[in-house]
Order: C-alpha cells, then sequence, then structure tokens
C-alpha cells in the first residue's frame, strides 16, 4: 500500500541518518534526517484525515504504524487510540493487518497499554488469527492469515515479525546493543 511504501522509506533515511551519524558525516546526518521528517509530514498530510483524526479511513495499519512511530501529531493523539480501539472493536476484536502491520501491532498495543486487547486479536478462534491457524493444523507460519488450495507457503516468515513483541513487550528482552550482547 501506498501508507507502507511511506513508512518503509521513512525507515531507511533513518536508518541512513544514523549510519550517517556514526560514521561522523554530518553533513549526510542532516540531509537524512531532513528526508525524515519531510517522510513524516508527507505521511501526516497524506494519509490523516484531520475531520475523522483517522489514518487511512481508519485502517489498523497506517493507525499503528503512526502510532507507534509518533508521526500523530501530540494533540490528536488520544483520538487517534480511540480509534484505533474502535477499529478493532468494529472487526470482531479481530486483526485487519498484513504483515507489515502484524510486525508492530503487540508492540504499538502494549505501548498504548492495551496488551491484553492485543493477545485477544491474536487468539481468536476466527480468521484471522495465529490461533486460528494453528486450529488449522498449521504448525509453522502461514504467507497469508488464511488456509486456501493452492497456498504456495505453509511454512512462511511472512507474520513472524509479530514475535518481535512477544520478546519485547511481554518478556522484556530488548536488545540495547547489537547481537543481544546488553538486552533491557
Amino acid at each position: 500500500t501506498k501508507e507502507i511504501e511511506v513508512y518503509v522509506a521513512i525507515k531507511v533515511a533513518d536508518a541512513l541518518a544514523n549510519m550517517a551519524k556514526l560514521l561522523n558525516k554530518s553533513e549526510d546526518y542532516k540531509y537524512y534526517k531532513n528526508l525524515v521528517e519531510k517522510g513524516i509530514s508527507k505521511y501526516n498530510s497524506r494519509f490523516y484525515n484531520p475531520i475523522t483524526k483517522r489514518y487511512s479511513d481508519g485502517k489498523q495499519t497506517p493507525n499503528i504504524v503512526a502510532l507507534h512511530n509518533n508521526f500523530v501529531p501530540a494533540e490528536e493523539r488520544a483520538t487517534v487510540i480511540q480509534n484505533l480501539l474502535y477499529s478493532i472493536k468494529a472487526n470482531g476484536d479481530r486483526l485487519d493487518v498484513g504483515t507489515f502491520g502484524a510486525r508492530l501491532f503487540l508492540e504499538c498495543m502494549s505501548d498504548l497499554g492495551y496488551t491484553d486487547k492485543a493477545l485477544e486479536c491474536f487468539t481468536k478462534d476466527e480468521f484471522p488469527s495465529f490461533k486460528y491457524e494453528i486450529e488449522h493444523g498449521a504448525t509453522t507460519l502461514w504467507e497469508q492469515w488464511i488456509e486456501y488450495d493452492g497456498m504456495c507457503s505453509h511454512n512462511h516468515q511472512m507474520f513472524g515479525g509479530a514475535m518481535t513483541g512477544f520478546y519485547s513487550r511481554l518478556a522484556g528482552i530488548t536488545p540495547i546493543e547489537p547481537g543481544y550482547r546488553v538486552v533491557g
């Protein structure tokens, strides 16, 4: 989606800025930090509706991306959170995310104080959820939420990013140094 394209461009620019800083390339650092700020501005101007206080018609992933990465203007944050919770409830407390949204879902919801709601979504009996996959015979992650004839892969890392939140938020294992040499 367009939201994810802009999000990934922001993350790449931010990574480049961090590398430039480590290499003492101050001009490059400023350049990439400027790209990050422009990207956030573009994300907000393109996908945020100031009337409804939602990103992209209330879809879960664009709101999760914006909240998790602090793209949401401070004065709008509480309302965007409430709208995200409403969209989850309106969807039967089920996920409505793809791979990027799944990756950020538990972390974002936990950071907002809604870990239980995130786990409820992950463990619903109905599609889409990880529990649904398990109850339909999965022993590995599928490439999509639902099984269908002709699915190419029943052993796919597509949604594996969601497990990051299990380590970082539920178990409290967050790398402070590369390679998990020091955790917090």
